[in-house]
């Protein structure tokens, strides 16, 4: 993620209510970038499903207790042995994301997000799934990776809200 980028998202998350939620798909340093940003009650949802990244996110938050408060980590991995692998069009098929795209949880209503990033496999789908499943008017939606032709990979989904604006390199924001 470009330094534009990593700006534009904190400065969102710093104009979120004081108790309000973030939901990522994906993880990595970002994740820990938006946590370092975090004040009050603010809270974090990140749903991962491979589980390297899983491993050396979850190993570095919990050497920080203060960030690990604030994060609810969720561990979803491909079902039915289907590998969707990176920057290729096959990560885009939701075959086999069952949980991982809309996960339950019995504390956290993903539903009541103020921030979402889609920045992991099958975008388009989740994407729209925050369209259709947020009860935000209009909570700031981003999807990641979108330039150099992938736009085009989610463009059946993104066609479906009210506008899409590209806000860095390689950064898009979706209004509802």
């Amino acid at each position: 993620m470009q330094p534009d980028e990593v700006n534009y998202i904190t400065g969102c998350i710093q104009s979120m209510p004081s108790d309000g939620l973030m939901v990522e798909w994906g993880s990595g340093g970002s994740s820990v970038k938006w946590l370092e940003t975090m004040t009050g009650d603010q809270q974090l949802v990140s749903i991962e499903h491979n589980p390297s990244w899983h491993m050396k996110v979850s190993e570095y938050v919990n050497t920080r207790p203060e960030l690990n408060a604030r994060f609810t980590y969720m561990f979803k991995p491909e079902l039915f042995g289907y590998e969707h692998g990176y920057a290729q069009i096959a990560e885009e098929h939701p075959f086999g994301l069952d949980d991982y795209m809309w996960p339950s949880h019995p504390r956290i209503k993903l539903s009541d997000g103020d921030v979402y990033l889609v920045d992991g496999i099958a975008r388009g789908a989740t994407a729209l799934l925050v369209k259709l499943l947020s009860s935000k008017e209009d909570p700031v939606i981003f999807i990641h990776d979108y330039y150099g032709g992938r736009e085009n990979w989610y463009s059946w989904a993104t066609k479906h809200f009210h506008r899409v604006e590209k806000v860095g390199h390689t950064l898009a924001r979706l209004y509802k």
